[in-house]
């Protein structure tokens, strides 16, 4: 044989298995890199879906906070307004069975009634410290599931003024009932006993007034905690809306 053609034709026999080589290596890098793309193509798709299904989970997570949080400010606005109203109507009543034990009169219902009301405000009293209770448990849980914004710590601090706000009005209650009773006792004996019904009669007026005056400050109060509660409702219902909007975009 042809020394040149024998050279040519191993040559082209090297020439063929270089390329086929070559051939095999692209190739193997095409196929692996379509298999990575392939593979983080599912994982971009996996993690969008746990992303969806944990936002979903959260969204719903915050409208079963609100639910609760609604429910309770109805609620403990009522018992508050209830428990007021009962402590002073306490007041009222143990005013004017003093008033008559100081004039003689011979009557025990005053007391009974002013028993019985010792009796529902203390019962109110228990109910309005658990509801307060289960306030601050759930405020809690609106600071771990929504977003602490600006607006929501100013909600949250502006119910807790509120709340020191009760608080001193239902010591400026009992104060007020403390002295009520003490002034009645330190009254002039021959005011009362000159015309006894004339002195009941005036004493009622004032503990009417008295009690018409603290009523409408128990109202005032709880509709400021009422008008508190709703703040923080009115924010954590932007944020749901914002998110359930962003959920269909």
């Amino acid at each position: 044989m042809d020394i040149n053609l024998t050279g040519q034709i191993a040559a082209s026999l090297t020439q063929s298995w270089w390329i086929s080589i070559g051939s095999g290596i692209i190739g193997g890098f095409v196929t692996g890199g379509i298999a990575l793309i392939g593979i983080k193509m599912t994982q971009n798709h996996d993690e969008r879906k746990e992303e969806k299904i944990r936002k979903s989970t959260m969204l719903q997570k915050k409208k079963q906070v609100y639910s609760e949080l609604m429910g309770l400010k109805k609620l403990l606005v009522t018992i508050k307004q209830s428990f007021y109203i009962s402590n002073i109507q306490a007041s009222y009543l143990n005013y004017g069975y003093i008033c008559k034990l100081i004039c003689k009169e011979d009557d025990s219902t005053p007391f009974q009634m002013y028993q019985e009301e010792v009796r529902l405000r203390n019962e109110l009293e228990l109910n309005s410290a658990e509801s307060e209770k289960d306030l601050w448990t759930t405020i809690g849980l609106v600071q771990v599931t929504f977003s602490n914004s600006s607006i929501l710590k100013d909600s949250i601090a502006n119910i807790a003024r509120i709340e020191k706000e009760l608080d001193k009005f239902e010591k400026k209650i009992y104060d007020e009932d403390h002295n009520n009773s003490n002034d009645i006792n330190e009254e002039d004996d021959s005011l009362i006993s000159e015309n006894p019904d004339l002195w009941i009669q005036k004493k009622g007026e004032f503990i009417t007034s008295w009690r018409n005056d603290r009523s409408n400050d128990a109202e005032e109060q709880t509709n400021a905690l009422d008008s508190g509660i709703d703040d923080l409702l009115k924010c954590l219902k932007d944020q749901i809306e914002a998110e359930e909007e962003s959920a269909i975009t």
